[in-house]
Protein backbone atom coordinates (compact mmCIF):
# COMPACT_ATOMS: atom_id res chain seq x y z
CA UNK A 1 0.00 0.00 0.00
CA UNK A 2 2.87 2.38 0.78
CA UNK A 3 4.38 1.57 -2.61
CA UNK A 4 1.06 2.41 -4.30
CA UNK A 5 0.96 5.79 -2.58
CA UNK A 6 4.37 6.75 -3.97
CA UNK A 7 3.40 5.94 -7.57
CA UNK A 8 2.14 8.80 -9.73
CA UNK A 9 -1.50 8.63 -10.84
CA UNK A 10 -0.84 8.88 -14.59
CA UNK A 11 1.90 6.24 -14.58
CA UNK A 12 1.55 2.63 -15.75
CA UNK A 13 2.69 1.46 -12.31
CA UNK A 14 -0.31 3.13 -10.67
CA UNK A 15 -2.78 1.22 -12.85
CA UNK A 16 -0.86 -2.05 -12.48
CA UNK A 17 -0.93 -1.76 -8.71
CA UNK A 18 -4.54 -0.58 -8.36
CA UNK A 19 -6.46 -1.88 -11.41
CA UNK A 20 -8.46 -4.49 -9.48
CA UNK A 21 -9.68 -2.05 -6.85
CA UNK A 22 -10.37 0.60 -9.51
CA UNK A 23 -12.50 -1.88 -11.48
CA UNK A 24 -14.46 -2.80 -8.33
CA UNK A 25 -14.92 0.89 -7.56
CA UNK A 26 -16.11 1.63 -11.10
CA UNK A 27 -18.49 -1.35 -11.01
CA UNK A 28 -20.02 -0.03 -7.76
CA UNK A 29 -20.24 3.46 -9.26
CA UNK A 30 -21.99 2.30 -12.45
CA UNK A 31 -24.39 0.01 -10.55
CA UNK A 32 -25.46 2.72 -8.09
CA UNK A 33 -25.60 5.31 -10.89
CA UNK A 34 -27.93 3.17 -13.04
CA UNK A 35 -30.13 2.21 -10.07
CA UNK A 36 -30.80 5.82 -9.02
CA UNK A 37 -31.06 7.03 -12.61
CA UNK A 38 -33.76 4.43 -13.34
CA UNK A 39 -35.74 5.47 -10.25
CA UNK A 40 -35.75 9.05 -11.52
CA UNK A 41 -36.65 8.21 -15.13
CA UNK A 42 -39.31 5.61 -14.29
CA UNK A 43 -41.10 7.86 -11.77
CA UNK A 44 -41.12 10.72 -14.29
CA UNK A 45 -42.50 8.44 -16.98
CA UNK A 46 -45.21 7.05 -14.71
CA UNK A 47 -46.30 10.25 -12.95
CA UNK A 48 -45.69 13.07 -15.46
CA UNK A 49 -48.74 13.70 -17.69
CA UNK A 50 -48.90 15.35 -21.11
CA UNK A 51 -51.85 16.89 -22.89
CA UNK A 52 -49.92 16.71 -26.14
CA UNK A 53 -46.41 15.28 -25.90
CA UNK A 54 -45.52 16.10 -29.52
CA UNK A 55 -46.15 19.81 -28.85
CA UNK A 56 -44.76 19.60 -25.29
CA UNK A 57 -48.09 20.71 -23.79
CA UNK A 58 -48.33 19.62 -20.15
CA UNK A 59 -51.41 18.43 -18.25
CA UNK A 60 -51.08 20.37 -14.98
CA UNK A 61 -53.90 18.61 -13.12
CA UNK A 62 -52.51 16.89 -9.98
CA UNK A 63 -52.22 13.11 -10.22
CA UNK A 64 -52.39 12.81 -6.44
CA UNK A 65 -52.95 15.54 -3.86
CA UNK A 66 -52.74 15.64 -0.05
CA UNK A 67 -51.57 17.99 2.70
CA UNK A 68 -48.25 16.14 2.85
CA UNK A 69 -47.33 15.45 -0.79
CA UNK A 70 -48.70 16.27 -4.23
CA UNK A 71 -47.78 14.70 -7.56
CA UNK A 72 -48.28 16.98 -10.52
CA UNK A 73 -46.61 17.80 -13.82
CA UNK A 74 -44.45 20.89 -14.39
CA UNK A 75 -41.99 21.23 -17.28
CA UNK A 76 -39.24 23.35 -15.77
CA UNK A 77 -37.03 25.14 -18.30
CA UNK A 78 -34.22 25.95 -15.89
CA UNK A 79 -33.06 24.50 -12.58
CA UNK A 80 -34.81 24.14 -9.23
CA UNK A 81 -32.55 26.88 -7.82
CA UNK A 82 -33.24 29.18 -10.79
CA UNK A 83 -29.62 28.96 -11.97
CA UNK A 84 -28.90 29.65 -15.68
CA UNK A 85 -32.60 29.31 -16.59
CA UNK A 86 -32.25 29.78 -20.35
CA UNK A 87 -28.76 28.42 -20.97
CA UNK A 88 -29.34 24.76 -21.85
CA UNK A 89 -25.87 24.36 -23.38
CA UNK A 90 -24.24 25.45 -20.13
CA UNK A 91 -26.48 23.12 -18.10
CA UNK A 92 -25.58 20.19 -20.40
CA UNK A 93 -21.91 21.01 -19.93
CA UNK A 94 -22.28 21.09 -16.13
CA UNK A 95 -24.09 17.72 -16.18
CA UNK A 96 -21.34 16.09 -18.26
CA UNK A 97 -18.72 17.71 -16.02
CA UNK A 98 -20.34 16.27 -12.88
CA UNK A 99 -20.57 12.77 -14.38
CA UNK A 100 -17.06 12.52 -15.83
CA UNK A 101 -15.55 14.40 -12.88
CA UNK A 102 -17.13 11.87 -10.49
CA UNK A 103 -15.99 8.97 -12.68
CA UNK A 104 -12.46 10.37 -12.66
CA UNK A 105 -12.53 10.92 -8.88
CA UNK A 106 -13.52 7.29 -8.31
CA UNK A 107 -10.19 6.09 -9.74
CA UNK A 108 -8.40 7.88 -6.87
CA UNK A 109 -10.27 5.94 -4.18
CA UNK A 110 -8.11 3.01 -3.09
CA UNK A 111 -9.31 2.47 0.47
CA UNK A 112 -12.21 0.09 1.14
CA UNK A 113 -13.34 2.34 3.99
CA UNK A 114 -13.99 5.14 1.46
CA UNK A 115 -16.32 3.14 -0.81
CA UNK A 116 -19.24 5.17 0.53
CA UNK A 117 -17.78 8.23 -1.23
CA UNK A 118 -18.07 6.31 -4.52
CA UNK A 119 -21.76 5.74 -3.74
CA UNK A 120 -22.40 9.44 -3.10
CA UNK A 121 -20.53 10.41 -6.30
CA UNK A 122 -22.73 7.97 -8.24
CA UNK A 123 -25.91 9.40 -6.68
CA UNK A 124 -24.94 12.97 -7.64
CA UNK A 125 -24.11 11.79 -11.17
CA UNK A 126 -27.47 10.04 -11.50
CA UNK A 127 -29.23 13.27 -10.51
CA UNK A 128 -27.28 15.35 -13.01
CA UNK A 129 -27.78 12.80 -15.80
CA UNK A 130 -31.49 12.34 -15.11
CA UNK A 131 -32.19 16.03 -15.57
CA UNK A 132 -29.82 16.26 -18.54
CA UNK A 133 -31.76 13.53 -20.38
CA UNK A 134 -34.95 15.55 -19.86
CA UNK A 135 -33.34 18.71 -21.22
CA UNK A 136 -32.16 16.85 -24.32
CA UNK A 137 -35.61 15.36 -24.97
CA UNK A 138 -37.96 18.15 -23.87
CA UNK A 139 -35.81 21.31 -23.56
CA UNK A 140 -36.80 21.30 -19.89
CA UNK A 141 -36.97 19.12 -16.78
CA UNK A 142 -40.02 17.08 -15.79
CA UNK A 143 -40.80 18.00 -12.18
CA UNK A 144 -43.39 15.87 -10.40
CA UNK A 145 -43.16 16.25 -6.60
CA UNK A 146 -44.48 19.03 -4.38
CA UNK A 147 -44.47 19.22 -0.59
CA UNK A 148 -47.29 21.70 0.25
CA UNK A 149 -46.20 22.03 3.88
CA UNK A 150 -42.76 23.28 2.75
CA UNK A 151 -43.50 25.54 -0.25
CA UNK A 152 -45.05 25.55 -3.71
CA UNK A 153 -41.86 24.42 -5.47
CA UNK A 154 -41.97 21.29 -7.62
CA UNK A 155 -39.00 18.95 -8.03
CA UNK A 156 -38.11 15.39 -9.04
CA UNK A 157 -35.98 12.52 -7.77
CA UNK A 158 -32.98 13.74 -9.76
CA UNK A 159 -33.05 16.93 -7.66
CA UNK A 160 -33.22 14.80 -4.51
CA UNK A 161 -30.20 12.77 -5.66
CA UNK A 162 -28.19 15.95 -6.33
CA UNK A 163 -28.90 17.30 -2.84
CA UNK A 164 -28.50 13.94 -1.08
CA UNK A 165 -25.28 13.08 -2.90
CA UNK A 166 -23.86 16.58 -2.46
CA UNK A 167 -24.50 16.55 1.29
CA UNK A 168 -23.06 13.03 1.52
CA UNK A 169 -19.84 14.05 -0.25
CA UNK A 170 -19.51 17.17 1.91
CA UNK A 171 -20.02 15.18 5.12
CA UNK A 172 -17.55 12.54 3.88
CA UNK A 173 -14.86 15.15 3.15
CA UNK A 174 -15.31 16.80 6.57
CA UNK A 175 -15.35 13.41 8.35
CA UNK A 176 -12.22 12.19 6.58
CA UNK A 177 -10.43 15.48 7.29
CA UNK A 178 -11.26 15.18 11.01
CA UNK A 179 -10.25 11.49 11.17
CA UNK A 180 -7.02 12.22 9.28
CA UNK A 181 -6.19 14.98 11.76
CA UNK A 182 -6.89 12.63 14.68
CA UNK A 183 -4.70 9.90 13.15
CA UNK A 184 -1.88 12.39 12.55
CA UNK A 185 -2.04 13.62 16.15
CA UNK A 186 -2.03 10.06 17.50
CA UNK A 187 0.97 9.14 15.33
CA UNK A 188 2.80 12.30 16.47
CA UNK A 189 2.04 11.61 20.15
CA UNK A 190 3.22 8.02 19.79
CA UNK A 191 6.42 9.26 18.18
CA UNK A 192 6.97 11.72 21.03
CA UNK A 193 6.30 8.99 23.59
CA UNK A 194 8.85 6.71 21.90
CA UNK A 195 11.46 9.48 21.91
CA UNK A 196 10.78 10.26 25.58
CA UNK A 197 10.91 6.57 26.45
CA UNK A 198 14.18 6.19 24.59
CA UNK A 199 15.68 9.16 26.48
CA UNK A 200 14.46 7.76 29.81
CA UNK A 201 16.04 4.40 29.01
CA UNK A 202 19.34 6.07 28.12
CA UNK A 203 19.30 8.08 31.39
CA UNK A 204 18.48 4.94 33.31
CA UNK A 205 21.35 3.07 31.72
CA UNK A 206 23.75 5.92 32.51
CA UNK A 207 22.58 5.99 36.14
CA UNK A 208 23.10 2.24 36.39
CA UNK A 209 26.66 2.68 35.20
Amino acid sequence: MNEAKKVKYFSKEYWKLNWKFILIDLAIFISVFLFFLMIDLVTKERIFKWEDKTKLIVDHKPVYESSFITFKSILHQGTTLGFQENNLGFLHFISFLIFFGALFAVTFIRDKKLIYITVFLAIVSAGAFGNMIDRFLFAGVRDIINLPWVNQGVFNFADVWLVLGGIGILVAIITEAILSNIRTRKARNMQIEKIMQSKNNEEQNQNDL
